[in-house]
């Protein structure tokens, strides 16, 4: 009986592994593929995965400059605020939006220039 058990798993094994080989193809078939990475896909396994990597680093850079541009436009609601309280000018409003503008659009230009690099 315990032979006959283990013929039939093995039967049962192969019919599996067939029938999933068979319907690979037909499963993979509506599948997209794999965008490649910006810096391009030839050159091997490891030449790929530096190009993945640097289009990580670049998204990385990317939400820092906006964390960066998020943090001057709450820095200028506050002092915006601090005004009708009488605890800052509008000279200081004016200030602080120069340097956050001058700060931003230097942030950005640095990302720009990574994208170069990467």
């Amino acid at each position: 009986m315990k032979k006959m058990i283990n013929k039939l798993n093995g039967k049962m094994l192969a019919l599996c592994i067939s029938s999933s080989l068979a319907t690979q193809s037909v499963l993979a078939a509506g599948i997209p593929p794999v965008t490649a990475p910006s810096g391009g896909n030839g050159g091997g396994l490891i030449k790929t995965f530096q190009n993945y990597m640097g289009d990580g680093i670049l998204l990385i850079g990317l939400m820092l400059s906006s964390w960066a541009l998020i943090r001057v436009v709450s820095n200028g609601i506050t002092t915006y605020g601090e005004i009708s309280d009488g605890k800052a000018t509008y000279k200081d409003l004016g200030t602080t939006a120069v340097v956050g503008v001058v700060l931003a659009s230097a942030t950005f230009w640095m990302v720009t220039q990574a994208t170069e690099i990467f």
